[in-house]
Formats: structure tokens, sequence, C-alpha cells
């Protein structure tokens, strides 16, 4: 399951499917849902710049 966020009015919600919605299932604006980051991947992000840095 896949969580993804509303960049307009930050709505959250899980999808079976991996791929991202055109459309936010609560405000209905176009383009604006992106993928949520889980606390691992922020971790693995901050790593690889303190690692790369």
């Amino acid at each position: 399951m896949t969580t993804f966020i509303c960049t307009q009015c930050r709505y959250r919600f899980d999808s079976e499917s991996e791929k991202i919605p055109k459309k936010c299932p609560y405000c209905g604006r176009m383009n604006c849902v992106k993928k949520e980051k889980s606390a691992e991947d922020l971790v693995k992000e901050v790593s690889s710049m303190l690692d790369g840095g």
C-alpha cells in the first residue's frame, strides 16, 4: 500500500497502486498529488546527503 498526499489541500490517502493519481480525490485539483515519504525514506535521504557531502 502506498500513501499519497495532495500538495494543495494536504489530504492524505492510501492506494494499492504505485501509480501517482493525476487528480486529488478530495479537492479535485489536477497534478498536485505526490507520493508521501516514509520516515525510513527520509532517514536514507539525509544519510546519503551526509555521506556525499
